[in-house]
């Protein structure tokens, strides 16, 4: 395991995690709205998908310990560093190019790409611009765009409990109980989810808030890219809305396929990480 702090060319800094053999294909993981990379590392064991891959994973811009503001700004804040959608595939495509990703080899593999929640957003707008840079698509815990409006105001209700205890602390246990399905599948599912969310970094999580927000129509077969494309869901997901974004994309051309796993809410890698693990190495 290769861990570092990597800065891009835009200012960006990006902590991220290598395992695997760096010859082998490339496996990209985006983790969603208040997560870390480590909401993967359950999946990964379970699935030893670090043997067969070369797995990147990262904190996404002013989450877990990549600075909202990069190396050079320490004192950034959700006001003066706005976050988007598109700064953050911005950070991708980057990323891809500081592994040389973007320009691999004749007859070399192209990148897998593994998406959770906002971190699937993400994902399908990288897709959009850079339709010839992956192979595959896996998007989990994903939805339909944009957000209807109580989404949004539910949301931005988020960044009203952070403010006014200036802290994670409330959010984090608010939420956990909302994205682990009750009773949760395993026990350390909620408390893993907890954590992650009790360590970001307030001003980090409020910016990512309103890059979430501010999510407009995302359509995946714009650039050009037809799949294929696996939705994973939970069960008993109360926000996420894969299986209308995998019809969605069907009548669009795309080749997709969806399944939900049984007892999970909208944590699915940390509910479900063996279950994950099998439907992505089944369909890989």
């Amino acid at each position: 395991m290769k861990s570092s702090l990597i800065n891009l060319p835009n200012g960006t800094t990006l902590y991220v995690q290598e395992l695997g053999p760096t010859d082998a294909p490339a496996l990209i993981l985006v983790h969603g709205l208040g997560g870390t990379h480590a909401v993967w590392a359950p999946m990964l064991e379970a699935g030893d998908l670090k043997d067969q891959y070369h797995i990147i994973s990262y904190d996404l811009r002013g989450e877990g310990l990549s600075p909202l503001g990069g190396s050079g700004n320490p004192n950034a804040t959700a006001e003066t560093q706005k976050l988007s959608i598109a700064s953050h595939e911005e950070d991708l495509f980057l990323l891809f190019n500081h592994f040389s990703l973007s320009y691999p080899p004749p007859n070399y593999p192209k990148p897998i790409l593994i998406a959770q929640s906002m971190g699937s957003f993400i994902a399908q707008q990288f897709v959009i611009n850079h339709p010839t840079l992956i192979s595959k698509l896996v998007l989990v815990n994903t939805s339909t765009s944009p957000f209807p409006p109580q989404a949004i105001e539910i949301q931005a209700g988020w960044i009203e409990v952070v403010r006014a205890h200036n802290s994670m602390v409330v959010l984090s246990d608010q939420l956990s109980h909302f994205m682990v399905a009750t009773p949760a599948n395993n026990a350390f599912a909620r408390p893993f989810q907890r954590m992650m969310m009790r360590t970001q970094p307030v001003e980090g999580f409020i910016a990512n808030v309103g890059a979430l927000v501010s999510v407009s129509e995302i359509k995946l077969n714009r650039g050009g890219f037809l799949g294929p494309v696996l939705i994973v869901g939970g069960e008993v997901d109360p926000v996420s809305t894969g299986e209308d974004l995998a019809k969605t994309l069907q009548t669009e051309g795309v080749h997709v396929k969806h399944t939900n796993l049984k007892g999970a809410g909208h944590s699915v890698p940390l509910e479900a990480p063996s279950e994950l693990a099998a439907a992505i190495k089944m369909w890989l």
